[in-house]
């Protein structure tokens, strides 16, 4: 009888087309009625549309908040229960909790069909990770490795680390590998004396272009589609939280889901739901894998609480050593394609990507100079094009790079700020602070010095510029 004028709880949910900075009006304890403000979201105030009590807050004040995002449990009541007296109306409001009590005590915590599904999540994070499929023997990189578990092992705090790298370096390799390593116990043990039990998991977000969340647990074996998924997953790295478990989450290409200058796209809201509910819960580690090394400012532009704190940066830096060398011999002779030790030194210098290597190998190519040369020239020409579009005094440029060459970085340019963005954008440049550039790569600095006429020592790019005429 008391459903009549009480509901039962519900959540107060962003409506559409609201997003923003949240600050709440009404909090716990509190009575509105209907027209009155509630919150604000943005630059919009957001009205009741009945009367009721705001039994608790979920969302905290300051918070970024989007259609759909929770931000309070509340309790409404038709209009003429505020007329009661206080005591009648405590009274009606005593007994209906108390009502409430023996139905929330029989009620399963979750359905069978989503208890399935969050057994199938839990499974999948624990269990052991393969190691990743390569060409020739995997490059374990120890000490890397050992570096990376020491780091993840570390308590739990907010924010991502955004891990970039140049491409074909070996990054996803590295960290399928990790992965494996983590989820292993027994290979655990190889590089750390740690106790933690983590529970890993390495994820490509190229298969869930479109609808993140809903792909993202689709390919983890999820099956139920009326279940919210991104609370599903939360609910499943709760559990093993409390079960004693590390999660540790990493995600590759995550420019595969979000959209240049579009803050409210799905992939941009699955990257918040990543900074603002599952580190801030502190439920998982996230580590972010990418190609683009401006990647950690596009999520800084996503308007997250603390723009520092939340993006970590880290430079993945190109393998190295005997190890490499060994790998490099063995894909040689995998496609029957011997290369001499002074030319796999040539093509470290210039390149150090280990995919390109492959691709020579597996290609028949036989000429490491032409090669390399191919891909530097490449490089020139995003150059050449950035500079003429620009149209800026070269020999005014000329004087302003060569701290480049020298220090291998340089302060940013702010009267030439188009160009260097447009360099820092095409991976030819990246920063290494607010204020200062360097080489995104080994070819691009190769390019840079060839266009700038500045070889140094080097007898190859010599070569190349008596070549190429700038």
């Amino acid at each position: 009888m008391l459903t009549r004028f009480a509901r039962s709880f519900s959540k107060l949910k962003i409506p559409e087309g609201y997003s923003g900075e949240l600050k709440l009006y009404k909090t716990g304890f509190q009575t509105f009625s209907q027209g009155d403000n509630i919150a604000r979201v943005g630059d919009k105030l957001l009205f009741a549309e009945t009367s009721g009590i705001v039994w608790s807050r979920i969302s905290r004040d300051g918070l970024f908040v989007e259609e759909g995002s929770e931000i309070c449990e509340v309790i409404q009541f038709p209009s003429w229960f505020q007329t009661l007296p206080l005591k009648t109306a405590l009274l009606f409001f005593g007994v209906y909790l108390v009502s409430l009590v023996p139905k929330s005590q029989a009620k399963e915590p979750y359905p069978k069909r989503i208890r399935k599904d969050l057994k199938r999540l839990k499974e999948v994070m624990c269990q052991s990770k393969p190691e990743p499929k390569v060409e020739g023997f995997l490059i374990e990189s120890p000490d890397l490795t050992a570096e990376w578990i020491n780091y993840l092992d570390q308590p739990m705090s907010r924010g991502v680390d955004i891990v970039y790298g140049t491409y074909g370096i070996g990054k996803s390799i590295f960290m399928q590998r990790l992965c494996h390593v983590l989820s292993n116990s027994q290979v655990l043990r190889k590089y750390s004396s740690t106790k933690t039990q983590f529970a890993p998991l390495y994820f490509d977000l190229r298969t869930a272009e479109g609808e993140v969340w809903k792909k993202f647990c689709s390919k983890l074996g999820v099956t139920n589609d009326s279940v919210d998924k991104k609370v599903l997953f939360e609910k499943c790295l709760e559990e093993l939280n409390k079960e004693g478990k590390k999660p540790v989450l990493i995600f590759d290409n995550p420019e595969w889901i979000l959209i240049p200058h579009d803050n409210y796209s799905e992939g941009a809201r699955f990257i918040r739901n990543l900074v603002l509910d599952l580190t801030e819960k502190r439920l998982a580690k996230v580590v972010i894998v990418t190609n683009e090394n401006q990647f950690a400012d596009r999520v800084r532009s996503l308007r997250l609480i603390d723009q520092d704190c939340d993006v970590h940066e880290f430079v993945f830096n190109f393998l190295e050593g005997e190890e490499v060398i060994k790998w490099m011999n063995q894909i040689g002779e995998i496609h029957n394609n011997s290369v001499s030790n002074e030319d796999l030194e040539l093509f470290m210098k210039y390149s150090g990507s280990l995919r390109l290597f492959e691709k020579f190998c597996r290609e028949k190519e036989t000429d490491v100079r032409a090669f390399l040369q191919f891909f530097i020239r490449r490089e020139i020409t995003q150059t050449r094009g950035w500079i003429r579009r620009s149209q800026v005094d070269e020999s005014e440029l000329d004087e302003l790079v060569k701290p480049l060459f020298k220090d291998s970085k340089m302060k940013l340019p702010y009267q030439m700020e188009s160009l260097f963005s447009g360099l820092i954008e095409d991976n030819i440049l990246r920063k290494v602070s607010p204020l200062y550039v360097t080489f995104d790569s080994r070819t691009s600095e190769s390019a840079l010095r060839v266009y700038f006429k500045e070889h140094g020592d080097s007898e190859f790019l010599k070569e190349l510029i008596n070549q190429i005429k700038i």
